[in-house]
């Protein structure tokens, strides 16, 4: 259907484009005078039924008040033969149907009919409302005594009456228009051959201006009106183009010598491809003479061999369809090796001293095309020397951390169980120097990541005082023992309310800034105190921003070293006899997830007196519903309930630990060494928790995640959380579309083991068939 109207419109438009002046003014006269008669009758008719319509409606709804005021006693007195008598008058009204009279309770007291009345027509009923359509007219009149409504009479009359005036007029209407039109076409026709005349004595001038290209040729002006300052413009612009004839043939001569001469190669091929000329350096560029090269076809330099088959194909497509091109393809050189050349083809339409032809041009970069395969070779060396050193970091990090889970693990185990105060002292030494390096080890994974460029933000409704608040948590113990006082506050916009303290933003990656910040301020501070001081700011446009800032009384940095604060593995002493230890990456992390939060971070410091670093990020404030969406805490301490826990790890060592730690916290286990052993035990046995390691022989921790699950009934749901070290390759998507519910990387801690028992054998209540993803 679409094709066919598709052909329509373009047959009525070819019909437009071939017909004659005259038969368009025609058509054009007589198309507007149609218009203008046809709507101006549709009015006048639409206005004349409009007029009809409400005349008869009003003759019915006076013959029903007239009917009302007659039966207003026999209704009264419930009289059916006078109230028949009366409303058999309608008799002499040929187009009512039917008329009923209803008493008060709408109990038909007497009716009248047409006698030639269709019985399957349905006479109204009490209380019908006043209907107008294209079949009948129903009318109701209350009939009322003294105000109080007892009846009502109501008339249905067809509407033939209707019809017959609007036929009428139809056929009034349509003889006028017929007249109308034939009368416009005829004047039409006799004005569209005066106005035709000159134009077309023009059109013939120029055809045969066009045939002989003699641009000497003028017109003679026959009128005075428009047509006749048209044959002046004719004319004016037959004479600009004898003049512009001259100067074309001489900018041909012009430009036949820039071809000649050009340092670019240059020629004209037909529009089947073919040489028809070629400059001396596109002869050079090809190894070739003009001999051997004419009539071939372009084809025939391109280097197939080269992989630009299909670029022959791009080119002829795209010329054939006059659009021109820009490309890079090899050409054959004869004797020697093919070139890598820039091409550009350009269709050209004809003139009366040379037809349609392709105009084509090249530049040998072959140079350039070398160097770039040189550079490709580089950047491919770059991203295997990345692939080989995340390879490295991944398994580094797997290797520090397998040793360092029962160094820390047993570490924890023995500082609750020893007495002797030197031996818990030497003890968190220990765990301290554990940690240390962990932290190094986490920092350089950190600063890895966000150096790839994997730097994902969530959007999570925070209080952000809560997270300065667990700041100060985790690092005021090392402060008290340096005898050094943290303290924050909080300052809220005085524009803005109260309770705009609910934000939006990525916890995690604000946690771990103001972490850095804060533990790098208590490391540099011998003395004195760490300020932490946040500020939600409104700005100009409406927005917010959120500004921490953290101000110690340390050793301050001094003026030169300005620079190398926010660099990657710099220290700002880097002596030998330096008092501080770290990588140098704290400050160089921080700034990379402030720069993806679309933020900034700065500071000010003084030698010996003191530093204070700070960073502002844009947020969204929560209003109205957004209050109560925030993200919670990690859970905290609850009752634990006991349980049977399923250890699947394949280090004894680890094993033994993971055994220790959980009966510690009353908890019954079994462990396995395998994932395959994990599977059995499973179907033997139910179990409140599995803790699975991901790395192991024969079955690893993902396919026997997966089996699990798939042994699992809809109605019950094992949580499995996974552990592991390696902590740079693997994404949490992964764990989760495996089957499992959580994961924690090693080393297995105490409060890590807190946590995740908290997490799922706090309430005692089993997980949901879909997995936490907290």
């Amino acid at each position: 259907m679409k094709r066919q109207i598709y052909r329509l419109v373009n047959w009525i438009r070819d019909c437009c484009l071939r017909a004659s002046l005259r038969r368009k003014l025609i058509v054009l006269i007589s198309g507007v005078s149609l218009l203008v008669v046809s709507l101006s009758m549709f009015i006048s008719f639409a206005i004349e039924a409009s007029f009809f319509r409400s005349r008869l409606i009003a003759e019915y709804q006076a013959t029903g008040r007239m009917l009302a005021s007659n039966l207003e006693a026999a209704i009264t007195f419930k009289d059916e033969f006078d109230s028949s008598e009366i409303i058999s008058m309608l008799s002499q009204r040929e187009f009512v149907l039917v008329a009923r009279v209803y008493q008060e309770n709408g109990t038909l007291l007497a009716e009248y009919r047409r006698p030639d009345m269709d019985t399957e027509i349905a006479p109204p009923l009490y209380g019908a409302e006043n209907v107008f359509d294209g079949e009948k007219i129903v009318v109701n009149t209350p009939v009322l005594v003294g105000g109080r409504r007892i009846g009502e009479v109501v008339l249905m009359a067809d509407t033939r009456e209707m019809q017959t005036f609007l036929s009428a007029r139809t056929g009034v209407l349509l003889a006028l228009l017929t007249f109308s039109i034939a009368l416009a076409i005829w004047l039409a026709a006799r004005l569209g051959m005066e106005l035709s005349r000159p134009i077309q004595e023009l059109a013939k001038t120029a055809q045969r201006i066009a045939s002989e290209h003699d641009f000497s040729t003028r017109h003679k002006r026959i009128s005075e009106d428009e047509t006749g300052r048209l044959v002046d413009a004719f004319n004016e612009m037959m004479a600009e183009i004898e003049s512009r004839d001259d100067v074309i043939r001489s900018n041909e001569e012009r430009f036949r010598g820039y071809f000649e001469m050009g340092i670019v190669g240059a020629g004209i091929l037909d529009t089947e491809f073919r040489w028809k000329q070629a400059n001396p350096r596109l002869l050079e560029m090809l190894g070739s003479d003009w001999s051997s090269l004419e009539g071939t076809r372009l084809m025939n330099v391109m280097d197939g061999e080269s992989g630009d088959l299909k670029v022959e194909s791009f080119i002829h497509d795209e010329v054939s369809d006059k659009r021109p091109i820009s490309c890079d393809c090899w050409l054959k050189r004869i004797g020697g090796e093919p070139i890598y050349a820039m091409i550009s083809m350009r269709w050209v339409p004809g003139t009366k001293h040379l037809g349609e032809h392709i105009l084509f041009l090249a530049h040998d970069i072959t140079d350039r095309k070398l160097y770039e395969n040189e550079i490709l070779q580089a950047k491919e060396q770059a991203e295997s020397s990345s692939k080989a050193k995340n390879d490295f970091l991944s398994v580094i990090s797997h290797e520090l951390r397998t040793p360092l889970n029962p160094i820390i693990g047993y570490v924890e185990m023995m500082i609750g169980e020893r007495e002797d105060r030197d031996d818990v002292r030497r003890l968190k030494l220990i765990k301290h120097s554990a940690e240390h390096l962990l932290g190094l080890i986490d920092d350089v994974l950190d600063y890895s990541r966000i150096e790839r460029g994997v730097v994902s933000l969530s959007g999570d409704w925070i209080d952000y005082r809560e997270i300065c608040k667990d700041v100060v948590g985790l690092l005021k113990e090392e402060a008290q023992s340096k005898g050094v006082e943290l303290t924050y506050a909080h300052q809220v916009d005085g524009n803005a309310e109260k309770d705009r303290l609910i934000i939006q933003s990525d916890r995690v990656k604000l946690q771990q800034v103001m972490l850095n910040l804060v533990a790098n301020a208590v490391k540099f501070t011998i003395e004195g105190s760490v300020a932490i001081r946040s500020f939600l700011k409104k700005e100009a446009n409406g927005d917010y921003c959120l500004r921490i800032e953290v101000e110690d009384t340390g050793i301050g940095i001094t003026a030169n070293s300005e620079e190398e604060v926010f660099k990657p593995f710099k220290q700002i002493d880097a002596s030998l006899t330096r008092e501080h230890g770290g990588l140098g990456l704290g400050l160089a992390i921080s700034r990379k997830i402030v720069d993806a939060m679309s933020g900034a971070i700065h500071y000010r410091s003084e030698k010996n007196v003191g530093s204070c670093f700070w960073f502002e990020v844009p947020v969204k404030v929560a209003k109205g519903e957004d209050m109560g969406r925030v993200d919670p805490d990690p859970p905290r301490a609850v009752a634990q309930r006991s349980g049977r826990v399923l250890l699947v790890e394949d280090e004894l060592v680890n094993q033994e630990l993971g055994r220790a730690l959980l009966v510690g916290f009353g908890q019954e286990v079994v462990c396995v060494n395998d994932g395959l052993e994990a599977v059995e035990a499973f179907g033997k046995s139910k179990f409140d928790l599995i803790i699975m390691d991901i790395k192991m022989p024969r079955m690893d921790g993902f396919e026997a995640s997966k089996a699990i699950r798939n042994m699992e009934s809809g109605e019950r749901r094992t949580p499995i959380v996974a552990v592991t070290a390696h902590v740079t390759t693997r994404d949490a998507d992964v764990y989760f579309e495996s089957g499992m519910d959580d994961w924690v990387s090693k080393p297995f801690t105490l409060s890590k083991l807190t946590k995740l028992l908290e997490r799922w054998l706090g309430s005692g209540d089993q997980v949901s068939s879909v997995g936490s993803r907290e």
